[in-house]
């Protein structure tokens, strides 16, 4: 009878640890609309839970636009992504890029394929950021794609159920592709109170701004206005595995 009081008091007590982990670590991390952890565009160095799937889909606008296949401009596009954090310091990212102008079927066929590593070389504590390193579109045979980062996120300010999070960035190239982004600095911040949330950043070319939120840390969902002015949005469901 002890035995059996042991286990069930220390198996709630797990469970109660994981449970307020999962919290915070949801409350800094949702999905970018290119599938990775991050804020609009541009990454930040926090992950989602480990042992996380996110499955999303993007609407990417026509007017702002990633890809540039040969000589013709894509006229906006869908993304589908797989996200998956597989270790408590490591996420990756598949995602295939369906454009909606009906000329690309024949040269693209299922669609533009990505895959994104990120790993967080430093976890966040009082006293400092957490680091992350990233490769974007590094690893496909042909990359429209292409971008290799690094970036801090942190903390500023906490208050009751309102937080303030601030991250920095610079991305660079590191090997010959069709297209790269997010080359130089980039940086932004969010502000999230309960289950919503707003982010300003700049993403090495233009102003981005987003409201989302979460339905039970769950099912996320993101509008953005790209540069300002081109609407762009995102929903991603969250699995524990």
């Amino acid at each position: 009878m002890k035995k059996a009081l042991l286990f069930l008091f220390l198996h709630i007590l797990i469970s109660h640890q994981i449970i307020a982990q999962i919290s915070t670590n949801q409350w800094q991390s949702d999905n970018t609309l290119l599938g990775y952890a991050g804020s609009i565009i541009m990454p930040t160095a926090y992950l989602s839970p480990d042992r996380t799937l996110n499955i999303g889909g993007s609407h990417l606008p026509n007017e702002v636009m990633f890809q540039n296949y040969g000589d013709q401009q894509n006229k906006g596009a869908r993304l589908l992504y797989l996200n998956f954090t597989f270790l408590p310091f490591m996420e990756v990212t598949f995602g295939l890029n369906k454009p909606y102008s009906p000329e690309f079927v024949d040269d693209i066929g299922l669609g533009d394929r990505t895959i994104s590593a990120r790993i967080q070389l430093l976890k966040e504590k009082k006293n400092r950021p957490a680091i992350m390193i990233g490769l974007h579109d590094t690893f496909t045979k042909q990359s429209f794609n292409n971008t290799n980062y690094i970036v801090a996120s942190k903390q500023i300010f906490q208050k009751k159920e309102v937080a303030f999070f601030a991250h920095a960035g610079y991305g660079f190239s590191i090997i010959e592709a069709e297209g790269h982004f997010l080359i130089g600095a980039f940086g932004g911040g969010e502000v999230r109170w309960k289950f919503i949330g707003a982010t300003l950043e700049y993403d090495t070319e233009r102003i981005n701004a987003s409201l989302k939120a979460t339905i039970k840390n769950r099912v996320f969902i993101k509008a953005a206005l790209l540069d300002l002015k081109y609407f762009s949005a995102s929903v991603n469901v969250r699995f524990g595995l």
